[in-house]
């Protein structure tokens, strides 16, 4: 006799997977505090994440934010959120292993 375990199945994905996004999103974020640069450490403490339907969003919330990431027509670009996000690439691929248990 055959057993349907597609519900079963499906709710561990489910929950793998918001894990694994989990883990993501706090190490992203982690990667960017180390290149976020400081002078008060407001805006060092403003990057944050949030997982909303399978998708990860790292993101400051300091209004200043965009101007130091991006540059002025004074002031040069400092990308920390970038550089952060590319620097954890390697350390993304090893939470993914790790949870596949590759």
């Amino acid at each position: 006799m055959f057993t349907n375990k597609t519900s079963d199945f499906r709710r561990k994905l489910d929950a793998w997977i918001d894990t694994s996004l989990d883990l993501i999103g706090s190490e992203v974020v982690e990667s960017v505090k180390v290149e976020t640069p400081v002078r008060t450490g407001d805006l060092k403490e403003a990057n944050d994440y949030d997982v909303q339907d399978k998708d990860v969003y790292i993101y400051n919330t300091k209004k200043y934010a965009p101007f130091v990431e991006l540059g002025t027509f004074k002031q040069a670009p400092n990308p920390f959120m970038r550089r952060g996000m590319l620097k954890s690439t390697n350390k993304l691929v090893e939470i993914f292993r790790k949870e596949l248990g590759v």
